[in-house]
C-alpha cells in the first residue's frame, strides 16, 4: 500500500543540518513518506534587478528501480495547487490540493493513489486523506487531522489508517514552552470499546545551556497507570556544534549502553561524517559498525552519501546515494546504488519536476483553474495538447528540459479552448516538462518523449 507523502526541494534550496537531524533520535518521527522521498526544504530566488521573488515546488516526480538488472520505470506521481501555497517546513510536506500517482505495469499506466488536503483560515493543512485504487474503487488508505496553536505551531496530529477490516488511530500531541522550542511529544490510542483516547508513549526533551541535553522516551505502563522510562539519548557538543549522541537502554530495571553517534564537520559547519558504535559489555569499548561520508557541491547541497560497514577489521563499502540539481539549486535526480561483488549496482533512480510561479494577492487562491491535457505520454516525434481556460485570452504553451532551458514554444490564437500539436522530433529522449501560460495561474504537466 502506497502513501503520497511528497517531500522535495524548492528554489532556493536550504540543506538541514544532519547534526539536527540526529540529535533526538537516529529514527525519524514524521509519518510515513512514499518512496519517491527526498528530505528538503523550500525558499525562493529573486531576479537581479527585480524585487519580485520567484518560488518554485514539486508538481511531479517519477521513480525507477532494479528490476532483473535493468532500471525499470515504476510509478509516477503529479500534483496540483492552488495559489501561492508552496512548502509546509513543519509538516514537511507539499501544500497541494491534490495530487494523484500511477503505477507502471505491463508497459500501462495505471492510477494507484491519490492524495488530497484542505485548508484551514489560515491557508494551513487542516487534513489530508490518502487513497488507493483496486480495480475501478478507490478506497481511504488513510486521514489525518491537523491542530494549530495561536502561534502556528502544529499542537495535535490526528492520524486514522485502515488495517482492512477495522480504523486504527493515534493522536500526536506537541508541547512547547513560551518561546516556542519544543520539550516534547505525547502519543495516544483511540480504544473504541470506552471510547477515549489511551496513553501509549511519550518523548520528552531536556535542554541545557540552550541546546538539546538528552530526549527521553517513555511507555505507558497501564497496570500501574504510570510512565516507564525506556531509553534516553544523551548529547555532547563541541565548539558549539554536536559531537557525540550516546544511547541507553532500560533492560528490565538495569541501564544498558546501546551506541553512540560521532559526528565530523567540514570548514563550512556541514556534517562531513558520522560514526556508529556499539558497546561491547565484555571489553567495555566502543566497537565500529557503520559510518557515513557526505560530500557538497560549492553551493553547499549535499551531493554524495557513502555508507560503509566495519567488518573484519576494514570498512566495506555498503551503499551510496548521489544527487543531482539544477542551476537553481533543485535537485532533479536522486540515485541510490548498493556494493554488489565489487563493484556498484543502482537500485533506483528519483526525478523530481517543478513550476516556477510568482507570488499573487490573496484574493487569487480562489481564481478559476486553467486545463491541460497532453497526449500520448511517453511522446515520440509530436506531441498534442488540449485546453481550457479560465477566460477567452492569449496563451502560450513551452517546453523545458529539466535544467530549465525553454526548448520549444507556441503561441496560441486568443480562445478560451483550443487543441493542437507540437512537433518534438528534433527533442533527444528524456524527462521535460510542459506548460501553459495564460490568464489565471500557469499550468504545468510532465512530458516524457522516448526515440
Amino acid at each position: 500500500m502506497k502513501k503520497l507523502y511528497i517531500i522535495a526541494a524548492c528554489m532556493g534550496l536550504v540543506q538541514a543540518s544532519y547534526a539536527q537531524k540526529h540529535s533526538s533520535s537516529p529514527l525519524s518521527s514524521g509519518h510515513n513518506k512514499s518512496r519517491n522521498e527526498a528530505k528538503k526544504t523550500s525558499g525562493s530566488a529573486k531576479s537581479a534587478g527585480k524585487t519580485t521573488t520567484t518560488l518554485s515546488r514539486l508538481v511531479g516526480s517519477s521513480s525507477s528501480r532494479d528490476v532483473n538488472g535493468t532500471l525499470a520505470r515504476v510509478d509516477t506521481f503529479r500534483a496540483t495547487y492552488t495559489g501561492d501555497r508552496g512548502f509546509d517546513a513543519q509538516l514537511e510536506e507539499w501544500k497541494f490540493d491534490s495530487a494523484m500517482g500511477w503505477d507502471f505495469e505491463n508497459g500501462n499506466t495505471v492510477e494507484s493513489y491519490r492524495t488530497s488536503h484542505t485548508f484551514d483560515a489560515n491557508d494551513r493543512i487542516a487534513t489530508s486523506k490518502s487513497e488507493t485504487k483496486d480495480g475501478a474503487t478507490w478506497t481511504i488508505e488513510s486521514m489525518e487531522r491537523m491542530n494549530y496553536t495561536s502561534a502556528g505551531l502544529i499542537n495535535e496530529y490526528v492520524s486514522a489508517y485502515f488495517n482492512g477490516t477495522n480504523w486504527d488511530s493515534t493522536k500526536n500531541v506537541n508541547v512547547y514552552d513560551g518561546s516556542g522550542k519544543s520539550l516534547g511529544s505525547l502519543s495516544q490510542k483511540w480504544d473504541a470499546s470506552s471510547s477515549s483516547w489511551i496513553n501509549s508513549y511519550r518523548n520528552r526533551t531536556v535542554y541545557a545551556s540552550g541546546e538539546v541535553d538528552s530526549s527521553i522516551f517513555e511507555s505507558w505502563d497501564a497496570g500501574s497507570s504510570n510512565w516507564k522510562m525506556q531509553s534516553v539519548t544523551k548529547n555532547a557538543y563541541l565548539s558549539g556544534k554536536l559531537n557525540t549522541a550516546i544511547s541507553y537502554f532500560n533492560n528490565n530495571g538495569s541501564w544498558e549502553i546501546t551506541q553512540k553517534a560521532t559526528y565530523t564537520y567540514n570548514s563550512g559547519g556541514q556534517v562531513q561524517s558520522d560514526l556508529y558504535q556499539s558497546w561491547n559489555t565484555m571489553t567495555s569499548t566502543w566497537e565500529d559498525r557503520h559510518r557515513n561520508t557526505y560530500t557538497y557541491n560549492t553551493a553547499g547541497d549535499e551531493t554524495l552519501s557513502l555508507g560503509e560497514s566495519y567488518d573484519n577489521g576494514a570498512w566495506e563499502n555498503n551503499d551510496k546515494t548521489e544527487m543531482s540539481y539544477n542551476s537553481f539549486r533543485q535537485p532533479t535526480v536522486e540515485s541510490e546504488y548498493t556494493w554488489d561483488n565489487g563493484q556498484w549496482v543502482m537500485d533506483y533512480q528519483d526525478r523530481y519536476y517543478y513550476d516556477i510561479y510568482f507570488p499573487t494577492s490573496v484574493s487569487d487562491v480562489n481564481t478559476a483553474k486553467n486545463m491541460l491535457s497532453v497526449f500520448p505520454v511517453p511522446a515520440k516525434d509530436k506531441v498534442s495538447f488540449k485546453i481550457n481556460l479560465s477566460q477567452t485570452t492569449n496563451a502560450n504553451i513551452a517546453i523545458y528540459d529539466m535544467s530549465g532551458k525553454m526548448v520549444k514554444t507556441m503561441a496560441l490564437p486568443t480562445a478560451q479552448q483550443y487543441n493542437g500539436s507540437i512537433d518534438i522530433a528534433s527533442l533527444p529522449a528524456g524527462s521535460y516538462v510542459i506548460k501553459m501560460t495564460g490568464a489565471g495561474a500557469p499550468v504545468t504537466q510532465k512530458l516524457n518523449i522516448v526515440k
